[in-house]
């Protein structure tokens, strides 16, 4: 469906938000910094969790490292920096290219 990697990543990114996984704003320069950010606004994985110690968001960091490999075709590490669980307002990963 999609021509471009970044296509794909904007297909995935409605669906995931149409499927109600929260609002989700990527920013991808993938391709150019190796590197992209993922922002999920009221993240469901999040839904009642609060005062958590560590980021809750394992599952998801999973997922969106597994979209990224498959469509850059390269191993990526990732880091949830902010948590909605753990105070953050917001889920926030850094998906970076190793």
């Amino acid at each position: 469906m999609a021509k471009t990697s970044g296509e794909a990543v904007e297909l995935l990114a409605k669906a995931a938000q149409r499927s109600g996984w929260g609002k989700i704003t990527v920013s991808d320069n993938f391709e150019t910094t190796g590197k992209m950010v993922v922002v999920f606004e009221n993240c469901v994985f999040c839904e009642g969790l609060e005062n958590e110690k560590t980021p809750a968001c394992s599952f998801l960091s999973g997922i969106l490292a597994g979209i990224a490999e498959s469509l850059y075709d390269r191993d990526v590490s990732i880091q949830e920096e902010l948590c909605r669980a753990a105070g953050g307002g917001v889920c926030r990963f850094s998906i970076n290219r190793v």
